[in-house]
């Protein structure tokens, strides 16, 4: 698996397909997190059970694909759609026959095809492992009779009018002739090229193909500008900003006028100090894992010997062969392990690299599928495109917030308050001091503004948020941009077109959550100062946590079962609490 990831991150092909995921006579469950590729969301079939041995499409994060379902009685299948420009359509099929399959799994097949040709789909993209050995492609005929599985199917290629790519032979053992197995199957005879054919991963005996697909595909290629701050001329951007009198240019402006012109100026010192480029996802490689030359050496050889033996069919050649993909086994091992070793002396000076890495080993990229959509007539339909894809989430995340009533909010019992709450005025000092505190690791906002940017300047730009966040309080408002965030969907379980099954996840501006954290201190210090805190209040308390609550009560159920008496605990959650706490209430 590793050498298929790096392969993928040395080439970027846009779509990868793998048979026979799961070994024979396999002793556990595989994992999806196992067969995981960084920047490539993966479809599967049969991968997480006991039935064939599973299939996998790879697409691209660049590309927009959407799984689809047959009707069918064949199993060892997986197909997605991509869309095409004007409105065309490309269907994609990943497909494993085994050769130990009776009759009606061939008629399965052959069904299936009928099916695929049948919808409407402009390109078709067939491919996969059909372990059909007396087949022979140069004059598509077989020497078996006609009521064979290899004449049936080559009689519903013709009648399908599906092209078949593949001529030399893709699966060679030693003492063995070399058959053509794998095959490559469109529904028109120009839309493959350049069809290659590698050494095998691992220890497989079938090559590796890579070809080229001929269509005109619409990428999801939105290009960023990626900053590099270790680079950049901070003595310069200092002195720009010290320069600046933001006492006397702000005094007159109101909260978001005042953020606006930080904003902006920030910005345009940031692309005159600090380099930067434009950079968009199908030109992004992933450097995770580099290759030495070594390696690269050892690869181009393996795929040499590759070659020569299937020319020769000598058994001399297949052991060189061999020992050369064992070589590049240990090599490709050996990066992994170096690559893991440099992130685990990261780990504390930078944690989310470490956790980056985590999560590409543990989760799997899935993206989030057509949902259902309400259109007005009251009919259900599926999602075209990315824009219904969010006005279908949104819809449904701002249908869950509580609607309030309109009358009067019940009076709470009064409670005797020692020391009014002081009027909150934010120091430079204490704004400079949490800013060279900020977590340079964290993402930047919908305002753009990245936390190593604040961090590495802090003590020129501690003046005008300082500005900005007193007149914010004393207005009673914040900047626009501070009202909005970057929303991801999460998906939780269930369904995937069921847009209740995601939960948003919000990205807000940095200042913002600073600014909050001076409100909040300063609330709770109040509180504590006049104990209004409940003694049963554990949760967002310094000094206190859940661990802390856990103690008091296993102690105090302790104790009642020692004294003999017995307990009955009702555990209760709140769902989508956090989501549905109306505004009004909590004023």
């Amino acid at each position: 698996m590793e050498e298929l990831r790096l392969h993928a991150r040395n080439n970027i092909p846009k779509i990868i397909g793998i048979t026979e995921v799961k070994p024979k006579n396999f002793r556990y469950n595989i994992q999806n997190c196992e067969l995981a590729i960084e920047h490539y969301e993966m479809y599967s079939a049969n991968v997480n059970n006991d039935i064939g041995r599973g299939v996998n499409l790879y697409i691209h994060e660049s590309i927009e694909a959407t799984q689809v379902d047959f009707e069918t009685d064949y199993e060892e299948s997986v197909w997605v759609h991509i869309r095409l420009v004007s409105g065309d359509k490309l269907l994609i099929g990943c497909i494993y026959r085994s050769p130990n399959g009776q009759d009606n799994n061939d008629e399965s097949l052959r069904k299936l095809f009928k099916d695929v040709v049948s919808r409407d789909y402009s390109h078709i993209l067939l491919m996969g492992d059909f372990n059909y050995d007396k087949i022979n492609w140069e004059t598509w005929s077989t020497p078996t009779n006609e009521q064979s599985r290899e004449y049936k199917f080559i009689e519903c290629l013709r009648r399908w009018l599906l092209y078949q790519h593949v001529l030399k032979p893709t699966r060679g053992r030693i003492n063995q002739d070399p058959h053509i197995l794998d095959l490559l199957l469109t529904n028109e005879e120009g839309m493959i090229s350049d069809v290659e054919y590698l050494s095998p991963l691992g220890k497989s005996d079938h090559s590796v193909l890579t070809f080229k697909f001929n269509c005109y595909i619409e990428e999801t290629n939105s290009e960023r500008i990626k900053f590099y701050y270790d680079k950049a001329d901070l003595d310069g951007l200092r002195t720009d900003l010290s320069n600046i009198d933001w006492y006397n240019i702000m005094k007159e402006k109101s909260t978001n006028e005042q953020w606006i012109f930080f904003k902006d100026k920030l910005l345009e010192l940031q692309s005159k100090y600090i380099p930067h480029k434009k950079i968009g996802q199908s030109s992004k490689k992933n450097k995770a894992v580099g290759l030495n030359q070594e390696t690269l050496k050892a690869i181009r050889k393996k795929h040499r010997c590759w070659t020569r033996y299937m020319e020769t069919k000598s058994s001399e050649k297949y052991r060189e062969f061999c020992k050369t993909r064992n070589k590049v086994k240990k090599l490709t091992r050996k990066a992994v392990k170096m690559k893991e070793k440099e992130i685990a002396k990261q780990v504390k000076n930078n944690p989310k690299k470490f956790w980056h890495y985590v999560k590409s080993k543990t989760k799997t990229r899935t993206g989030i599928s057509d949902l259902v959509m309400n259109t007005q007539d009251g009919n259900d339909v599926l999602t075209t495109n990315d824009k219904e894809k969010a006005e279908t989430l949104s819809s449904f995340f701002a249908s869950v917030f509580t609607k309030e009533d309109d009358g009067d909010i019940p009076k709470l019992q009064g409670q005797t308050v020692k020391e009014a709450m002081n009027y909150l005025v934010v120091k430079q000092e204490n704004v400079q001091k949490r800013l060279k505190n900020l977590n340079i690791n964290k993402s930047q906002g919908p305002d753009n503004i990245h936390p190593r940017l604040l961090h590495d300047v802090c003590d020129a730009l501690s003046t005008p948020i300082t500005i900005i966040f007193n007149t914010s309080l004393k207005e009673k408002t914040i900047p626009q941009d501070w009202k909005e965030g970057c929303i991801t969907a999460i998906f939780k379980k269930g369904n995937r077109k069921q847009a209740s099954n995601y939960r948003p996840v919000s990205l807000t501006c940095i200042l913002c959550k600073l600014l909050e954290t001076f409100v909040r201190d300063h609330m709770v210090s109040h509180m504590r100062l006049n104990k209004l805190f409940s003694d049963y209040q554990f949760g967002f308390l310094s000094g206190r946590s859940t661990t802390l609550q856990l103690l008091h009560v296993l102690e105090k159920w302790t104790k009642i079962l020692d004294n003999g008496g017995s307990i009955d605990t009702i555990y209760l959650d709140f769902m989508k609490a956090f989501d549905t706490v109306p505004p009004q209430t909590t004023d």
